[in-house]
């Protein structure tokens, strides 16, 4: 955390920072009529992003911090960071270089390119021979002065959109800047990720097969697995234009129309054999169908039919749709296992007994999995009601369009109201923190991301004179100040 007490002092200089509940004058201030101006926007998002960046080392992050034990913490403080070590997984180190990497695009701050370039460079010189990367490494891996990386042998984790995540941020990145190491790293990884997609169009869960996992040679929807596979493969396309990318998502597109469940319960399951038969995972996720990824599939096939204009893609839809409204346990709540040929909702013990309430799994495991909520299907559900009710072309001209005039003001508006309400509860430090007092990563994704959103809406931004006509605002010098500071902090450690 070095430096947060000059980010501090220079936040409270400018007023972002006033008090145990910092923004409360600043989002309160304005007129309840008006709408955040770009401005006052930008300003909460460089205050907040100065704040947090005093969190990272060399680029990297971890899940949650505990600042008053000095304690880097996994996702659910569930595990403690060792010295260097850093995690992979979407909250954290791919996340937020994304996060700040669309900052620069938004604004035009050159620290915003300067902190996207310093964590790209981390994940491309740890990168493996495969093109991937683990959920969690090691700075020990790393030395910036290296002329080119040194691949380690590993495996593509693609569970938890690790590999996924992760060239996303780089492809991002490289819409705004161009250094030949990036381009090495999308192209291995691109590569790499064509290379594991199995030959039924599915994706693993990590490649080659873990040797403790057997599991993870299988086809994987947890977690969104062969979804992101397919989103990272679209946004290739997009901004490279090679077929191959298309072709991928398309034949990944087949794969889950092609192992859809017959009645009573035309959903998916979490994880499926090489025969195509819902198959068992950890003990504690057995051969089911899974609401969740059926809410994640319809939508992945309504993202393929608006791209291919192919309506064979909505053809599972409507019986995916009606199945999810029977299997609701109430208040737009479903269990995330159904049990094949019943329907029943499920839920497992460690030892991989079957329970058929929550409430009968012992209490230090119901907390420990997602086992029932929301699970993101009521949005899945909205939107194959849109694309009914629409027709394919119309709605496909209505996303193509983006938002109408109604619908940004209406967006802006909540996110107007969601930024001034967060910005009201950051401590004292310019953090948002959780109940028990950690800093969480998420918590300053989702509220950079929402700010970022709204800048989005508002249109191109002029940089603030003063950040453009600092020593630090030079696109040519980015790597090499990247370079001499992380020189600078190994000499330290060291």
């Amino acid at each position: 955390m070095n430096g947060l007490n000059n980010t501090v002092g220079r936040l409270l200089g400018v007023g972002l920072i006033a008090g145990a509940c910092g923004g409360a004058a600043f989002a309160q201030g304005a007129n309840n009529d008006e709408l955040l101006s770009q401005e006052e926007v930008a300003s909460m998002l460089r205050a907040s992003g100065d704040a947090f960046f005093t969190l990272n080392d060399r680029g990297t992050y971890v899940s949650e911090y505990d600042d008053d034990r000095g304690k880097r913490l996994g996702p659910q403080g569930k595990w403690q960071f060792g010295p260097n070590e850093f995690l992979i997984e979407p909250v954290a180190t791919p996340t937020i270089g994304e996060l700040f990497a669309r900052a620069y695009q938004m604004t035009g701050e050159q620290v915003y390119l300067d902190r996207a370039i310093e964590t790209a460079r981390v994940l491309a010189w740890i990168q493996n021979n495969r093109g991937g990367w683990h959920r969690q490494d090691t700075l020990k891996n790393y030395d910036p002065n290296w002329e080119y990386p040194r691949r380690p042998l590993g495996r593509m984790v693609l569970d938890d959109d690790v590999t996924q995540g992760s060239l996303s941020f780089l492809m991002k990145l490289d819409q705004a800047y161009s250094a030949s190491w990036l381009t090495e790293s999308i192209t291995l990884g691109l590569n790499g990720m064509l290379t594991a997609q199995h030959s039924s169009g599915g994706w693993p869960q990590e490649w080659p097969t873990h040797p403790q996992r057997p599991y993870s040679a299988f086809m994987t929807f947890n977690d969104g697995t062969i979804n992101d596979c397919i989103r990272v493969m679209l946004e290739a396309y997009d901004q490279y234009r090679d077929t191959r990318y298309m072709d991928a998502a398309v034949r990944a597109a087949d794969y889950i129309l092609s192992v859809q469940l017959s009645e009573p319960h035309p959903g998916w399951a979490q994880q499926y054999d090489l025969q195509g038969r819902p198959a068992q995972a950890r003990t504690h996720e057995p051969p089911a169908i899974c609401s969740s990824v059926t809410g994640r599939n319809i939508e992945t096939l309504i993202e393929i039919a608006v791209r291919t204009g192919d309506e064979r893609y909505l053809l599972p839809i409507p019986a995916a749709e009606r199945w999810l409204r029977r299997v609701n346990i109430g208040n737009n709540i479903w269990a995330r296992f159904y049990e094949l040929g019943t329907n029943r909702a499920i839920y497992v013990g460690s030892n991989g007994r079957i329970y058929y309430r929550l409430e009968d799994i012992p209490k230090k495991y119901q907390m420990n999995y997602n086992w029932q909520g929301r699970l993101g299907i009521p949005r899945a559900l909205e939107t194959a009601r849109e694309v009914q009710r629409l027709g394919l072309r119309r709605y496909s001209r209505e996303v193509n369009a983006g938002l109408s005039d109604h619908r940004r003001n209406s967006t802006m508006r909540r996110l107007d109201r969601v930024i001034r309400e967060s910005w009201d509860v950051r401590c004292d430090l310019g953090f948002w923190r959780m109940n028990n007092g950690r800093i969480a990563s998420r918590y300053f994704n989702n509220r950079f991301d929402q700010m970022l959103r709204y800048l989005e809406l508002t249109g191109p931004i002029t940089p603030d004179p003063e950040v453009a006509d600092s020593p630090d605002s030079k696109p040519q010098q980015s790597e090499e100040r990247i370079l001499q500071r992380a020189s600078t902090i190994q000499v330290i450690r060291r």
